[in-house]
């Protein structure tokens, strides 16, 4: 089936670019790259052409009939946006839209040809990566020429964008990765899958990072280069169908232990003994402090730092992208944001908790927190709080006056977010605009001032892995959060929870690699990166969103992510790979 496919594609390719020619014969001469085709340079007539053109249309029709019933209508109704495509160049800012819908038919011939009809739910997710894709290559392609274009009348996305062309591929290429991992979670695929699509994504930073918009010979490469997108999705796809048939009965044995594990690593790194049921600590952990002590540790969750580790990784991201070439990130500065983050997370705790001290009660997994349970008083409360922000406001003050001006500003988000829960069904989006702060505050500790090409869309980065942690996390309370009226995004999404979070994991990781673009990172960083995606794809994968114990697993495992993708900064700064 590939080969004939693949004899398939280049008889129908073929057939398209002497359409293509023929519509073009007058304007080719006139553009330095293609006033050397054959009709614009005479070596063939019109006449000729037409009959060649007659000849590649057989061949393909003969193909398509050697296809089922279901495949045959498909692919021929492929045929007029084949024939439409060069004239939208002069009708339309948009050719390559087209060409996206044209040249990716396949995705759904390809599983009618095997199926006899197609399972839409996967097909049109992998059709509409597809289009995307294909706005990003074909935009850099017409960049090759866009002056001559602009001088004859010829229309293009690259002149539509004009200044915005990168950004607006930017954002076509992470709704390419984004529906990639859509398709794959609808098709049940495993983790060569995803590794596959990381790969895809991260090569799609490299070309647009990399790529210099006003070199013909640049665009030409780049746009070459987009055969390695598709091989990696291959890949990833082949092996994902293979280790699927081959390793059933090691999975079968394997799988339980991996899951404990890592549920046993995770809960290491929140630091406590979970309920299998609800995730709440035994009193053992909070026995570990003098029972006067007790109640404020467990009010500032100290026995539980994964909230602390949320805060830090976007810090430390900052701070390691801030150190000079060769050099490791300041320790002191990490050991610094790391008391601040403790402090400052904990005041946040309290903060949330005399606001929802009358929801609290009717929360399984919260009515044993000390305001709720009657071990601290609203004003105990108070005293405690205004304790904690003292020592928040005092570390601050510790360091330079552009990190020392950046922290305060965040305080307001920080007494602000409880209330949101309360006013928006997006609570989630206004926690990953606090929790991400520290993306700005650690670049701005080191040089005094930020760099926005780096720290913007790290920023942007670390709000979307919000917006997936903490709509996992809102999963716990689904349940009791509708019967009380407290908003969240997991109820705002119901049923396209998983698709929605399959979204933001991909932008998140689109952001991170747009930062390491404009950082000027390399391979190591790259690899960090391509393995929090490939966690998030894990994570999004397995979770079981109507299991609290699972969801709450799979929100702590999320340090994983943040250290995979401060592994692969300190390793690109090292210059060890």
């Amino acid at each position: 089936m590939l080969a004939l496919f693949g004899t398939g594609a280049v008889l129908l390719r073929g057939a398209g670019c002497t359409i293509n020619d023929l519509w073009d014969r007058d304007l080719d001469g006139q553009v330095a790259r293609t006033r050397r085709r054959p009709l614009a340079a005479g070596l063939l007539t019109p006449r000729q052409a037409v009959a060649f053109l007659g000849l590649q249309l057989s061949a393909g029709l003969a193909i398509l009939l050697q296809l089922n019933t279901y495949s045959r209508v498909l692919g021929a109704s492929s045929l007029s946006l084949v024939v439409v495509y060069p004239l939208m160049k002069r009708v339309f800012g948009w050719p390559q839209l087209v060409l996206g819908m044209a040249f990716n038919w396949g995705a759904l011939l390809g599983w009618a040809a095997i199926h006899g009809a197609c399972d839409w739910s996967v097909v049109l997710p992998l059709y509409g990566a597809g289009i995307l894709w294909t706005l990003v290559y074909d935009t850099i392609y017409a960049h090759q020429d866009q002056e001559d274009d602009a001088k004859i009348g010829i229309r293009s996305t690259a002149l539509t964008l004009g200044r915005h062309s990168r950004a607006a591929m930017w954002s076509f290429a992470a709704g390419t990765v984004g529906l990639l991992g859509f398709t794959g979670f609808q098709a049940g695929c495993g983790v060569p899958y995803f590794l596959g699509v990381a790969s895809a994504g991260v090569h799609l930073a490299w070309q647009l990072g990399t790529v210099n918009l006003d070199d013909r010979a640049d665009c030409g490469a780049k746009f070459d280069s987009n055969k390695w997108v598709g091989a990696a999705v291959f890949a990833g796809t082949v092996a994902d169908r293979v280790l699927g048939v081959l390793l059933p009965p090691a999975t079968a044995v394997a799988g339980p232990i991996l899951e404990k594990g890592i549920r046993n690593l995770s809960r290491v790194l929140e630091g406590s003994t979970l309920s299998p049921a609800h995730g709440a600590p035994h009193i053992d952990e909070l026995a570990k402090f003098p029972s006067q002590v007790r109640p404020y540790a467990a009010l500032a969750r100290l026995d539980k730092p994964i909230g602390t580790w949320l805060l830090l990784w976007p810090c430390f991201w900052s701070i390691a992208l801030a150190a000079p070439a060769g050099s490791l990130p300041d320790v002191g500065l990490l050991i610094s944001f790391g008391i601040g983050a403790t402090v400052l997370r904990g005041a946040g705790c309290t903060i949330n908790d005399l606001c929802d001290r009358d929801l609290d009660g009717s929360v399984e997994r919260t009515r044993s927190r000390p305001l709720a349970a009657g071990d601290v008083s609203v004003a105990q409360a108070i005293a405690f709080l205004a304790l904690q922000t003292a020592v928040g406001v005092g570390w601050m003050a510790s360091l330079n006056p552009s990190a020392l001006q950046l922290g305060l500003s965040s305080l307001g988000l920080v007494a602000a977010y409880p209330l949101m829960k309360r006013i928006t069904d997006w609570p989630q989006l206004f926690l990953g605009f606090t929790f991400n702060w520290g993306a700005m505050m650690g670049w701005a500790a080191v040089h005094g001032d930020c760099d926005w090409n780096v720290v913007g869309p790290l920023y942007v980065a670390g709000i979307f892995w919000t917006l997936v942690y903490d709509t996992i996390y809102a999963n716990q309370d689904k349940e009791d959060d509708r019967e009380i009226g407290v908003r969240s995004s997991a109820l705002a999404l119901g049923s396209a929870n998983r698709a929605a979070m399959s979204a933001f994991a991909a932008a998140s990781v689109a952001g991170l690699a747009a930062t390491g673009v404009m950082a000027g990172c390399s391979g190591p960083y790259f690899g960090g990166v391509a393995a929090a995606g490939a966690h998030l794809a894990w994570q999004l994968g397995t979770v079981d969103l109507g299991d609290r114990a699972d969801c709450g697993d799979k929100f702590r495992s999320n340090t994983w992510v943040g250290a995979a993708v401060f592994a692969g900064i300190v390793l690109d700064r090292l210059a060890i790979f």
